[in-house]
């Protein structure tokens, strides 16, 4: 869902298919942590998420129970030692983004898990995701995570390569069938 390429004056400069750097960062976009004792909030960002794949997945539908269990997730910090999410606002309240990673205990270490970054299409390529990604990976370091892992769909292509530009790489490969 985040972009890599946009318009001319904020957008990843590209040789080939490699970023080779940013130029304007949006100054009109706030960064601060969801609130969590904000029901309306929370269910804001739930619905967001769970409408995410439609950037790759055109098709998909989101069920309101996803969504309200999605809710009831970002309530509790079961599976996980805490919890990084951080949204992306304009100047006026409105969520553009958000970034959430759970720190998980594997095998004794502490993991940095990426469960979603997402910024809304009208406002790529400005260097929100940018912001997001830097700010969490710094949060999951100050947490004593050894490494950072995400899962991506394979349809979303964006994320891939985004992922790549920041040193991610390929590791297990899950597959899925429907029954």
């Amino acid at each position: 869902c985040c972009a890599t390429t946009g318009s001319r004056s904020n957008r990843i400069l590209r040789t080939g298919s490699k970023p080779i750097g940013w130029r304007n960062m949006n100054p009109l976009i706030k960064y601060r942590m969801l609130d969590v004792s904000n029901g309306e909030e929370v269910a804001k960002v739930a619905e967001i998420h769970e409408n995410a794949p439609k950037y790759w997945m055109p098709e998909h539908i989101t069920e309101p129970e996803q969504v309200i269990k999605r809710i009831e997730q970002l309530n509790k910090l079961e599976g996980c030692i805490e919890r990084f999410f951080q949204i992306a606002e304009t100047q006026e309240g409105r969520i553009v983004g958000f970034h959430w990673i759970d720190i998980e205990k594997v095998s004794g270490d502490n993991i940095g898990h990426i469960k979603s970054l997402l910024v809304h299409e009208e406002y790529q390529h400005k260097g929100i995701a940018t912001e997001l990604k830097k700010n969490g990976e710094s949060w999951a370091r100050s947490k004593g995570a050894s490494h950072i892992k995400t899962t991506v769909h394979a349809n979303n292509l964006k994320m891939i390569e985004f992922n790549h530009y920041f040193g991610y790489e390929k590791g297990f490969l899950e597959m899925v069938k429907k029954l």
